[in-house]
């Protein structure tokens, strides 16, 4: 037995392959179509998350500048603290002055008054012991 086609038939198989290959095609270039929307909006996406990324990286540069100021910040206002202490004690001791001088003069009044006192004293004694010379 021969494996006989007509010619008819293999016209038949050679026009539904050419149909299938023209079928194929078409859904080929559809699919095409479809990626080449997907690339071009991925693209699209890519472009759009590094304008993102770029301005992540601007936010984050300035935020390390706001910190960076913050701690220069927190030093001055240390400082400040530290020269408003010193200005604090300079006050009291300000303050402080008329009333050490008052108490100088109040001990040097003391210091006069036990001195003539005492001298008083040592006098008087003088005088009873020795009537003839101090008397």
């Amino acid at each position: 037995m021969k494996n006989s086609i007509s010619l008819s038939e293999k016209i038949k198989v050679i026009i539904m392959t050419n149909e299938d290959i023209v079928r194929s095609l078409t859904e080929v270039e559809g699919r095409t179509s479809d990626n080449t929307r997907r690339i071009e909006d991925c693209e699209q996406d890519i472009k759009g998350l590094k304008e993102q990324n770029q301005a992540l990286y601007k936010m984050s540069a300035s935020i390390d500048t706001l910190a960076q100021g913050m701690v220069s910040i927190k030093e001055d206002v240390k400082d400040i603290k530290s020269d408003q202490g010193e200005m604090k004690a300079e006050i009291v001791e300000l303050k402080n002055v008329p009333t050490a001088q008052k108490a100088k003069v109040f001990d040097k009044a003391i210091g006069i008054i036990g001195s003539v006192a005492a001298t008083g004293i040592i006098g008087f004694v003088l005088g009873q012991l020795f009537p003839k010379i101090f008397g």
